[in-house]
């Protein structure tokens, strides 16, 4: 039997205190940006890799392998027996990479429940801001997931892009998790309309348009639309985006 944390970001890995035990695995993705539609999980790892290679210019397939693939397959392998721990802020970024993390411990494992470790409602989307007494803290309260798969099926349904299952599924579970619904409504108000680019590629264009740089555009969305957990590479996109569109 053993402990198993799955963090998500080597930033937490660094931050958590060596008085919680178990062996600790890394989610290194941030699967809310890119293609996720597969036939298969190979098939979607090599995609993974190409997309994130374009955004960063220097991932080598092998090095993906070692530092991604390999966080996932140990997944694969937890048993009944294990204690899964998975550490999870209540952003998009995390979201959609704890529904991908419970679908593959659903289709590919023996576990039929974990535990998620979350940040309380003084620091939702960020791990960063707690020492590691208040880590200890939250670990000690952790919500139990009984039932793996209506996650697994989340996972799923914004893989497919199926919005209204997705919307459905979030439904559901919100009385026991009420953080899905915020992260789930954000992705939806990504979408293109008729009248809109989605959310918050609209304000980017409106930043660039008033003739913001980059880093006044990145401080910008990083403290008005937290709800997405972007990084720089993530609005970094956008902001090209909104420039190629703004021309």
């Amino acid at each position: 039997m053993a402990d198993i944390h799955i963090l998500n970001g080597d930033a937490l890995l660094a931050q958590i205190p060596d008085s919680i035990p178990g062996k600790r695995l890394v989610m290194r993705e941030c699967l809310m940006d890119g293609p996720v539609a597969s036939p298969s999980l190979e098939e979607f790892f090599r995609k993974r890799c190409s997309f994130l290679n374009e955004l960063s210019g220097d991932l080598s397939f092998k090095e993906y392998e070692e530092k991604t693939i390999s966080q996932i397959n140990a997944l694969k392998n937890s048993s009944t027996e294990d204690s899964l721990y998975l550490w999870f802020e209540e952003d998009l970024f995390c979201q959609v990479n704890l529904w991908f993390c419970l679908y593959i411990l659903q289709e590919y494992s023996s576990i039929d429940q974990a535990f998620l470790v979350k940040p309380d409602h003084h620091s939702p989307y960020s791990f960063g801001f707690y020492n590691s007494q208040q880590l200890e803290v939250l670990y000690a309260n952790k919500l139990t997931i009984i039932n793996l798969k209506p996650w697994s099926d989340l996972w799923k349904a914004y893989q497919n892009e199926d919005w209204s299952e997705l919307k459905k599924l979030g439904a559901s579970l919100n009385p026991h998790y009420p953080f899905l619904m915020p992260a789930i409504n954000a992705q939806l108000e990504r979408l293109q309309t008729d009248t809109s680019y989605g959310r918050p590629l609209d304000m980017v264009m409106k930043l660039v348009a008033e003739g913001k740089s980059f880093p006044e555009v990145f401080r910008s969305i990083y403290k008005s639309e937290t709800i997405y957990g972007f990084g720089d590479l993530q609005v970094k996109r956008l902001y090209d985006l909104a420039r190629s569109i703004n021309k």
